[in-house]
Parts: structure tokens; C-alpha cells; sequence
């Protein structure tokens, strides 16, 4: 019988790696206030991410607070927010609105609480015309620890649910967890986690989740 045909291995063309780039720049104020009656507080939160793949986005926002303490623990409240976040399509989300808070734990090294109220918000609908105007509701849950001894120690965790009263069905939620530990005289290491939820997003385009972890260094004065 003839021999058979000779088999043919082909090379195959190496790959060329493909390398991209990703860059986050965060700034971060917090600044507290505390009488006997009352605790007040801003905190303005920027984050800008570059991605050599992807458009660069933006995820901002500015929360100013107060309360009036009723006791040791309970308290009520009433909070404004500005917000932006260009993954989830949103342009400028503005709220405000009230609340009543329930503290389960209050001491000077760490506080565990339970708040619920209402706000309204408009939204303004990233890359078009568009806004949005509803009333929702707030479910809250927030703790903190803290050690005042060298090095420091800040944790602080907080769950937002905000079920929308108008558009029913759609459900927003907000994660963050920050931890600071004091590695020189008011120089901390800073690791935080956040995670950006809605069931329902204003685009099609818009993304449900917007989460990520970023890590530097807070100075506090």
C-alpha cells in the first residue's frame, strides 16, 4: 500500500499581549461636629477612574447631615446629598429629607445604628435631557469603632436600601466600608470598599452595579 500522506503542523502566529491601563484618583473630606443636643457632619467623596479602554467616569458626591439627639438613644434628623456617578447614568441626583434614628450602641469607642426616613429626589439622566423627580424611602444601618490609642484606628461600615415610592419596583442601595490605621502622627493608611446598586438604571447603557476598592493615604488635621 502506498505510505501515508505526511501530516502538516502549521505554527501558530504568537499572540500579542494586550495591555490596558487603569487609574483611580479619590479625594475624600469628612469633617464632624458634636454638642450634647446635636451631631452634624459633611462628607464630600470624589472618585475618578481612568481606564485606557473605557471613557474615564466619575463617581462624586457631598452629604451634609444633622441631628438632634433625643437621649442616648434615639435621635432625628434631616440630610441633604448631591450625587454623581457616571456608570449608572446618573448626571446630578439631588435629595433631601428626614429621618428617625435609633441608636443600639453609643459610646465613645463605637456606635451601632438603625435609622429610617423619607426623601425626595431629582435626578438628572446623564447624556440626555432627561430627569427624574420621586419620593423614596430610607432604610439605614451604620457602625463604628474607634481606637484613640497609637495607632489609631477608625472602621467605619454603612448599608443604605432606598426603595422608590414613585417609580415602584425600584430599588437602590449604597455599601461603604472604610477602614484608617494610623501608621504615622495623623498619617493613616486608608483601604475602602463601596458598592453602588439600582435595579432599575435610568439608560439602557447604565450599569446595575458600580463597585471597587481603593487604598492611599488620609491625613487627618
Amino acid at each position: 500500500p502506498p505510505p501515508p500522506p505526511p501530516i502538516l503542523i502549521t505554527p501558530r502566529p504568537p499572540r500579542t499581549p494586550r495591555c490596558t491601563s487603569r487609574r483611580q484618583r479619590q479625594m475624600c473630606i469628612r469633617d464632624r461636629y458634636q454638642t450634647d443636643n446635636w451631631r452634624s457632619g459633611v462628607d464630600l467623596n470624589s472618585i475618578i477612574t481612568e481606564d485606557s479602554e473605557q471613557e474615564t467616569t466619575n463617581r462624586s458626591s457631598l452629604n451634609i447631615n444633622t441631628r438632634r439627639l433625643r437621649g442616648k438613644h434615639w435621635a432625628t434628623g434631616a440630610f441633604t446629598s448631591f450625587e454623581r456617578n457616571d456608570g449608572q447614568g446618573i448626571d446630578l441626583r439631588s435629595s433631601i429629607g428626614g429621618l428617625l434614628e435609633r441608636y443600639l450602641i453609643n459610646t465613645n469607642l463605637q456606635r451601632f445604628s438603625l435609622n429610617a426616613g423619607l426623601l425626595y429626589s431629582h435626578e438628572r439622566i446623564a447624556g440626555t435631557s432627561d430627569s427624574n423627580d420621586s419620593m423614596e424611602a430610607l432604610f439605614n444601618t451604620s457602625y463604628e469603632i474607634f481606637r484613640y490609642d497609637s495607632p489609631e484606628l477608625d472602621l467605619a461600615a454603612q448599608f443604605s436600601v432606598i426603595p422608590n415610592l414613585t417609580d415602584w419596583g425600584r430599588v437602590r442601595s449604597e455599601l461603604d466600608i472604610t477602614l484608617k490605621w494610623e501608621i504615622y502622627e495623623d498619617l493613616f493608611w486608608q483601604l475602602t470598599f463601596y458598592n453602588s446598586y439600582d435595579n432599575r438604571p435610568p439608560t439602557d447603557e447604565a450599569a446595575t452595579n458600580d463597585y471597587g476598592v481603593i487604598t492611599g493615604l488620609a491625613l487627618d488635621f
